[in-house]
């Protein structure tokens, strides 16, 4: 029971001295800290099946990768892509790397009307030991925008 009160007063006491800027400052300049994450094949995400991830893209220079290696048996996969807004123009591409190390050229999902630009790839067969590498950049960049990227496999 003492070692419960003890680290309630040590949550207590970290609190109080991590107080914050307030959100609604007068005239505050909100801008994401979050930019060069991922922006090449060589550092890209790795993937966790089952989980979205939402990233934006800061630039006309900026890319996001992921990538996924399918340990298993070969699978299917499905992947997703959602910009969230008006007016933003993303893409989404995907290139395989297999076990002995050939590779696929870069293909890209193709857009779904009437959806916001949302667009995916579904029923790719990935082998035993293959990585899948997604890519997501901008060929008409408008503004800063907020994406979900999703992949599953089945």
């Amino acid at each position: 029971m003492n070692l419960k009160k003890a680290l309630t007063s040590l949550l207590a006491v970290s609190m109080m001295f991590s107080i914050s800027a307030p959100v609604f400052a007068d005239n505050a300049d909100v801008r994401p800290t979050v930019v060069g994450i991922a922006d090449t094949r060589e550092t890209a995400l790795s993937y966790i099946i089952g989980n979205s991830y939402s990233l934006f893209l800061s630039d006309s220079n900026d890319k996001d990768w992921y990538k996924w290696t399918n340990t298993g048996a070969g699978r299917f996969i499905l992947v997703y892509l959602q910009p969230q807004g008006q007016n933003i123009k993303f893409r989404m591409g995907i290139e395989m790397v297999h076990k002995d190390g050939t590779e696929t050229s870069r293909f890209y999902a193709p857009t779904l009307n009437g959806n916001a630009n949302g667009m995916y790839i579904r029923n790719l067969y990935v082998p035993e030991g293959a990585t899948v590498y997604a890519v997501i950049d901008s060929t008409e960049f408008i503004a800063q925008g907020q994406y979900t990227f999703m992949l599953d496999a089945y």
